[in-house]
């Protein structure tokens, strides 16, 4: 993917919510194009892992409903454990 910016974000861990849809998809892909491990946090993990599966290694899918705030402490630990603080 070309990328319209170029930003070092290598050892940055990404938080994005609503990743399972079109738009912060690919905002997911864009930040993970420069190097960013990146969380893809939505209610519809099914689709949050399609876009996960398109970004490969440096990206993980998680269940999360953000109107919920002990799926957003499940979701936090979850992001922790496989790459660590989010930084964004």
């Amino acid at each position: 993917m070309k990328l319209p910016f170029n930003i070092d974000l290598s050892n940055k861990v990404i938080a994005i919510t609503g990743a399972g849809g079109v738009l912060m998809s690919g905002f997911a892909k864009a930040l993970a194009g420069c190097g960013a491990k990146v969380a893809l946090l939505d209610i519809n993990e099914e689709s949050a892992q399609k876009y996960a599966d398109e970004i490969g290694d440096n990206a993980i899918a998680v269940k999360c409903n953000c109107l919920d705030k002990n799926s957003i402490i499940e979701a936090k630990e979850i992001i922790n454990k496989k790459f660590g603080k989010v930084n964004f």
